[in-house]
């Protein structure tokens, strides 16, 4: 048995030099809490800031592990006097390491939790398994001289110091759940070094050649090694078991929101970020999507059935939509939350739909780009009466001519190759204020003014003037000036339009109130409606007629909701 290895016997010269070494490094000295007081505090402050590379720094200047290679070559050999120091000194410096971290976390810095915390407060089966292979490194290391240059990758391995400063921080935060993590961490890296560190030193023949010690011993001294060893691996199993089926129920939930929001026909989308938990025994579920377009109630309730038959439990489903446009020089274009397996940040697999809407918005940018005010918010494609149609909405300063309309819908049925398409624009007034009142791009003009305090001026008489000739209200007033003639656009509104004779009367009397030559026209606005009832105002009388007109056009735009298919095997 011992001639399989015989790769890790080493000479009897070098055996006493790595006794003689780690009995140095288990004993209590000065130079070996200033290390730990150092390392204990880089690693708080580490875990803290969110720093991997000032965590790393700390697992190089700690001095814990060579206590715990005292202790298993203690127990290997019968060393009463060395098992007694090496184990005070890994005590106390298990005491001082979390106290440092704990006092820290004491002090009023607000400290917020890190992700770098957060990893060490639920270690599982896998931190054992580095654990046990870093701990047969790290006493090769120091067993063969020829590879112990290799020591301090092996300290970054181990991580002994970080979790016990993770426990300190977790205790101080009253994250008692996290303590008892990050203390499980430290305890599997403790037991797994002990143990193999101490078969490994059994291998390379350091075991008493003076002192014959029973089989019988042995197995007593490691006992509580073992037992430790047994229990620490019984609870990481069951995390890696619990962190499996999070994953696995995280696999399901990505997969079906993905199929499901690819099958509802909608404009490219990328899945952000999903949460979820378990909480009485439903399953919540808060998915992040970014899309140019909010979902509807019906795809969150299809979504939500479709996950609720997959995970066999019943799901509450949270859509969180961000609002996203992607624009290429090609237009819009669809996109992925991340790098696939080969490479690929940008999807080009566009349904019919979206590829209608996308080359028809392309084709309003192209044409409508430079307009002053205008703003397109949405371009939707659908079928109404078995006919292709584009809906545009859209912010415009200024109305679209029934010219301007025709003109952009043959562009389209030429773009989209659509003879029979049809085309609507839904424009949402917008109106422009600058620091003189609205600005009417029709009529406003400023551009050889030089006296504009003239303009208030102008504004004021013109509406006292129209209150005093007519019974109309003047809403606005619109002024420009052009070689050195001044003229206002009365905006007003009323039941009848007024006379030639009465905006002859106002002109006159505003003439002789300005300074300079002035011309006064106005514009008269009719937004009443009379009835056999009575007046009402035109937008309120036909808002009825026009919401029963909408009801009454089957499918407008409106889309389907298919059954969405689970995909996540």
């Amino acid at each position: 048995m011992a001639g399989r290895f015989i790769w890790l016997k080493t000479s009897p010269q070098r055996i006493e030099t790595v006794i003689g070494d780690i009995e140095f490094g288990s004993e209590p000295r000065f130079s070996f809490y200033a290390m730990l007081f150092t390392s204990s505090l880089i690693a708080s402050i580490g875990l803290i800031a969110n720093s991997t590379a000032v965590i790393i720094g700390a697992m190089l200047v700690s001095p814990l592990m060579m206590p715990i290679f005292g202790i298993a070559l203690a127990m290997l050999r019968g060393d009463t006097r060395l098992f007694w120091k090496a184990a005070s000194t890994e005590v106390l410096g298990v005491v001082i390491a979390i106290g440092i971290a704990f006092i820290l976390a004491m002090l009023p810095l607000a400290i917020e939790v890190t992700p770098e915390m957060l990893a060490r407060t639920k270690p599982n089966l896998l931190d054992l398994m580095v654990a046990v292979f870093a701990g047969f490194a790290g006493t090769f290391a120091i067993i063969d001289e020829r590879v112990s240059p290799a020591l301090p990758g092996v300290a970054i391995a181990t991580a002994i110091v970080p979790p016990l400063s993770n426990t300190g921080l977790c205790l101080a935060l009253g994250a008692y759940s996290g303590t008892i993590g990050s203390f499980t961490l430290f305890a599997a890296n403790f037991f797994a070094i002990l143990l193999i560190g101490a078969a490994t030193f059994a291998a390379a023949g350091m075991l008493r050649k003076t002192v014959k010690i029973q089989k019988r011993d042995l197995a007593r001294n490691f006992l509580f090694a073992a037992a430790g060893f047994v229990l620490v691996s019984v609870l990481l199993t069951h995390s890696l078991i619990t962190m499996v089926k999070e994953r696995r129920n995280t696999r399901i939930v990505s997969n079906v929101i993905t199929n499901g929001l690819a099958q509802l026909d909608l404009p490219p989308f990328t899945l952000l970020k999903i949460d979820h938990s378990q909480v009485k025994g439903n399953f919540q579920v808060i998915a992040t999507v970014l899309t140019s377009e909010i979902l509807s109630p019906e795809h969150v309730s299809a979504l939500k059935e479709t996950l609720t038959d997959a995970l066999h439990k019943p799901t509450e489903l949270v859509i969180r939509t961000l609002p996203s446009h992607d624009i290429t020089a090609a237009g819009s274009n669809a996109m992925v939350a991340k790098p696939n397996l080969d490479g690929r940040l940008i999807s080009t697999e566009l349904s019919h739909r979206e590829k209608q809407e996308r080359i028809a918005e392309q084709f309003l940018y192209e044409q409508l780009t430079g307009r002053l005010g205008l703003e397109i918010e949405s371009v939707n494609y659908g079928i109404v009466s078995n006919q292709p149609n584009i809906l545009v909405t859209l912010r415009a300063a200024m109305p679209f001519s029934v010219e301007e309309i025709r003109r952009l819908r043959q562009g389209l049925q030429d773009r989209l190759e659509l003879s029979d398409l049809g085309f609507a624009i839904q424009s949402v007034d917008t109106s422009l204020f600058d620091e003189y009142g609205r600005y009417l791009l029709a009529w406003t003009n400023y551009d050889t003014t030089t006296d504009f305090e003239l303009l208030p001026k102008l504004k004021a008489i013109v509406r006292q003037e129209v209150a005093q000739v007519t019974n109309l209200f003047p809403v606005d007033v619109h002024v420009n000036e052009e070689k050195g003639t001044w003229r206002a656009l009365a905006e007003v509104v009323g039941l009848r339009a007024p006379q030639p004779g009465q905006i002859t009367t106002i002109q006159q009397a505003v003439a002789k109130r300005f300074p300079l030559p002035v011309e006064v026209v106005v514009w008269f606005k009719n937004d009443v409606v009379v009835t056999a009832n009575g007046y009402a105002a035109f937008k309120e009388f036909t808002k009825s007629t026009l919401e029963k007109r909408i009801e009454s056009i089957p499918g407008i735009f409106r889309k389907e909701i298919p059954e969405i298919k689970p995909d996540f095997e």
